[in-house]
Formats: structure tokens, sequence, C-alpha cells
């Protein structure tokens, strides 16, 4: 079933734009009868007996085209699971697939530092895809044990080198100061050439787009295996991947940090607020969308924002790369909040006696 109505894009400049919201859930025969039937009906986002009453919200379940998973795997009717489409996203599957093909390119790669050690976690990610898929489509070929141990493997080693590609990001900005006012140099030959204690003061800085990045891919990809043994452990061994919370939250800070440097600066350049809010004579101010939610990630105090007297002697360039990288970082932390509130789901059930789990495995693997 979808539902559509207005919902925004994430990557926005300007004004508020309507947008698309989307629900999609699998829903159990013996509920689909209801609702033909009549006895159900669906307004919304809520499920409603044929006298009104409330049977279930099905909010939990929500996925816009912004994002990639729900906060809830399921709700219950009656004994019945109505399941998110999104328990395992293969929308994201098929976008990393796509990532991959466009941006990690292995010759070009080879004369870097990270080229072997970025061939090496591709081919962990692949592996494991192969496993799950080929459980997914019931092949006698795979197991749940072997498919566990290949996503396990890949999380592990994606977790320990994630820390290389934030840092390689960061390290590509183009920044410019009074000993490059005009040719700019990279990030990381600005902190390996000038003293630490006493560094030229970064007057403009040019991010990348953080969507076209390695460490965008790698990040997504490590969600996605995190989320997928998640639910290969649910289903045959009836209890949470142990570690699933614990990696959720190590990438969750990791890309906090990254929102902060990417809102603040890497020097003294100005923060994204002066960027997009100071008018200069030839350059109209933007206005950024997710204000509350970077109050709410990023340490940002609304109040200081209200009060603040943005200047107008000084013109600041608009990157818009790096406003999308900030949409897309804020998007990447809201998938993995919703991912930790899956766990909230489980918390105090007997899992080995829920019937809901049954029809997770059957929909996700055929069993």
């Amino acid at each position: 079933m979808r539902r559509s109505e207005p919902t925004q894009p994430i990557e926005q400049q300007g004004m508020t734009m309507d947008s698309t919201k989307t629900i999609q859930v699998n829903i159990p025969p013996e509920i689909q009868n209801n609702i033909d039937a009549g006895e159900y009906s669906i307004k919304g986002s809520v499920v409603r007996d044929k006298l009104g009453r409330f049977v279930s919200h099905l909010d939990s379940l929500e996925v816009d085209d912004n994002h990639y998973f729900s906060p809830s795997i399921f709700v219950s009717i009656q004994s019945y699971a109505i399941t998110s489409v999104s328990t395992v996203s293969i929308r994201l599957q098929n976008d990393l697939k796509e990532i991959r093909a466009a941006n990690i390119s292995i010759n070009g790669k080879l004369d870097r530092l990270l080229g072997n050690q970025t061939n090496n976690l591709i081919a962990c990610i692949t592996n494991f895809e192969a496993h799950f898929n080929s459980l997914m489509k019931k092949s006698s070929l795979a197991d749940e044990k072997g498919t566990f141990t290949a996503g396990a493997k890949a999380a592990s080693v994606l977790a320990a080198h994630m820390p290389d590609y934030i840092k390689d990001y960061l390290g590509e900005t183009v920044v410019f100061h009074d000993g490059v006012r005009y040719t700019g140099e990279t990030y990381s030959t600005y902190l390996e050439t000038h003293n630490p204690k006493y560094p030229p003061r970064i007057t403009t800085s040019r991010f990348s787009k953080f969507a076209n990045s390695e460490a965008y891919y790698f990040v997504y990809s490590l969600i996605n295996i995190v989320n997928n043994i998640n639910v290969l452990s649910l289903c045959y061994d009836s209890i949470p991947f142990p570690e699933y919370e614990e990696n959720l939250q190590q990438i969750r800070k990791q890309m906090v940090d990254l929102l902060s440097k990417v809102i603040n600066g890497l020097g003294g350049e100005g923060d994204i607020f002066d960027m997009c809010y100071t008018m200069n004579q030839n350059q109209e101010s933007h206005h950024i969308s997710i204000i509350e939610s970077l109050t709410k990630y990023a340490n940002v105090n609304i109040h200081n924002l209200i009060q603040r007297n943005f200047a107008h002697e000084r013109k600041f360039d608009y990157d818009i790369d790096r406003v999308n990288s900030m949409y897309s970082i804020v998007r990447i932390i809201e998938d993995i909040d919703n991912l930790l509130k899956r766990k909230e789901q489980f918390s105090d059930v007997k899992l080995d006696e829920l019937p809901e789990l049954s029809q997770i495995k059957k929909l996700t693997f055929g069993k």
C-alpha cells in the first residue's frame, strides 16, 4: 500500500516547498480482507474499525522519499503484523549499487593511499550482498549462518576504517588564506604544511558534495549491513544483533562530528549561517529549511541565531555543495535514529514468543 501527501526534498535551497510523504507497508491477507469488507479503513496513517475506533497507528512505518528506514519494523492488529517494506531497504541497496558504479572507480584510486583498502572494503560489501540476496531469493546455496558471518565481517571492517574516509573527505576541501589567496590548497595540505599552533586564518572554503564521496557510500553501506544482519538475528535467533546499537551509535557520533565541521567551517571562514543569511551587494540571502534539525543534532542555539547580527561588510561566497552536504549528513543521522527506535520495539519482549517475527521472516526470506 502506498499513500502520498505533500513532502520536501533533502537538498533544498530558498523557501520551503511542498513535499511528499509515503507510507509503504505489507498488509497480511486477513487484514486486507477486513479492509475490503469495510470493517477496517485506513485514513491518513491511522487504522480504524467500522465504528471509527482506532485499531493501530502506522506513523511508525512511515517512509518518505528522503529516508530509507522506518522507525519500526511492524505494528500489530489482532495478532497479525503489518510490516514496513523498509524492514530491509531494497531501495538503499539499489542506490548503493548505482553510487558504487558511478563514483568508486578502482582504476582511478590505485595511486591513492586508500586505494587498496577501498577495493578490499568493496569486496566485503559485495560478498555480503551476494549472500543476503541469495538468502532472500531462497537459494539452496545460501544459509543464514554464512550470511551472518559475511555481514559481521563486513560491518567490523567498515567500522574500523570509517574515520579514514571521513578524514579523506574533509581533506579534499579546498581552503583559501593569505598564502594561497587565489589558487587555494586542499585542507590536508594545509594541515601538513603549516605550524599547527599558528596556522594562517582560512578566509574561504569550498567543500565537495558529501553525497559524491567514498565516505557517503561506505557510511550508508555500513548502516545497511548493520540493519540487515539485525533482521537476520531477529528472524533466525529471536534476538537483536548484539552490537546493533553500539555500531549505530558509533556511526551517529561520527556523522554529528562531521556535521559540526560542515556547519562551523574548518577555520575562520565563517559558519554556514554567515554564508546563507548575510546579504551582499550582488548576492541574495539563502534560507536553511532544517534549522529545527540542526538545533537537535548540531548543538545550534536557535535563540543565539535569532539575536545574531549578520555582517554586511564581508562577502561570503555561497557554497551549494557545503549546504547540500549538510542536508545529506542530517538525512543519515535521521535514518540512524529511525533504526535505533526499532530496538525499542523489542525491549522487554520475549522475541521467541512473538508471532510477528514469523511474518517478517516469511516476507523477507520466504521461510
